[in-house]
């Protein structure tokens, strides 16, 4: 049996639940907990979730000439970093395009933070910052402007991204 205790302690990585579990069966009535169960050896153990990991978009193909797309809605952001938090396997990445929206609902392709200059993000990553070969990690001068995110993912799961 397996039974948690204590709170879920969140850091900006995981959600860490903590959980003890014995090899033989117990019970609980008024006055007899898991505690005061006789010869019930146990185990305590860390059970950690990712952080934001209860759904993701992922590419089903696994082929890597054709990689899955996303395009978010028009939005605006503060900070300066765009954080990934991601799963990528099989030698698979993902690049990010940080693209300004225009007035007429446009999407400008700027130079530097396209897919084709987005250095490629791998690994199981909790807050990979995107970098771009042109301009760098930093992306403040869009802050507060109305943009679009272009996901290009091969052999990848994407579970969320924010901004810093």
């Amino acid at each position: 049996p397996v039974v948690r205790g204590g709170p879920v302690v969140v850091s900006n990585v995981t959600m860490d639940v903590y959980v003890w579990g014995a090899r033989r069966t117990h019970y609980f009535t008024d006055r007899l907990h898991v505690g005061h169960v006789q010869g019930a050896e146990g185990t305590i153990a860390r059970v950690p979730m990712r952080r934001d990991g209860w759904a993701s978009i992922r590419s089903v193909s696994t082929a890597w000439s054709r990689p899955g797309t996303l395009k978010t809605k028009p939005f605006t952001y503060e900070g300066s970093q765009l954080l990934l938090n991601a799963l990528v396997s099989n030698g698979g990445s993902i690049r990010v395009a940080l693209l300004p929206v225009l007035e007429d609902d446009t999407v400008e392709t700027q130079e530097g933070r396209t897919l084709d200059g987005c250095v490629r993000v791998g690994g199981n990553v909790f807050a990979a910052a995107v970098e771009w070969q042109a301009s760098g990690r930093d992306v403040a001068e869009l802050a507060g402007h109305l943009v679009q995110l272009e996901f290009e993912l091969r052999s990848a799961q994407l579970f969320s991204f924010r901004f810093e």
